[in-house]
């Protein structure tokens, strides 16, 4: 298939045809089936929680937060991208982990309980 083919495609096509190619390229289901190990270990501790949605920085009162974060993550972002398979290699997964924990050491100052878990669960967490 050239470019001009699929150019020539409608959109609902191409697009089941992106959809096709990506799933060639995702983990395998141990890997999968790893990295969900490796979330639900991290979930065991006490405050996990506070990593497990996406910080709301209107309801926190975070004015800077999106100044400070960049990149946003939390752990239930990755348990989504897991199960709709977004994942390419164990790599990525733990870089998300990692983004998540850096990114909460990064925004709360040390000492803080956030801070101090996010450490604890970063050197917890190997892959």
């Amino acid at each position: 298939m050239n470019l001009a083919d699929i150019m020539e495609m409608d959109m609902e096509v191409n697009e089941t045809h992106i959809m096709t190619l990506s799933r060639d390229f995702q983990l395998s289901s141990c890997e999968t089936a790893r990295c969900r190990n490796l979330l639900e270990t991290l979930r065991t501790d006490t405050h996990c929680w506070l990593f497990d949605t996406p910080v709301d920085p209107i309801a926190l009162k975070l004015p800077d937060y999106y100044k400070v974060i960049t990149n946003p993550m939390d752990l239930g972002t990755i348990g989504k991208r897991l199960d709709e398979g977004l994942y390419q290699y164990m790599e990525q997964f733990e870089k998300d982990i990692h983004l998540t924990f850096d990114n909460a050491m990064l925004y709360n100052k040390e000492g803080t309980l956030i801070h101090s878990t996010a450490k604890k669960l970063k050197n917890m967490f190997i892959v």
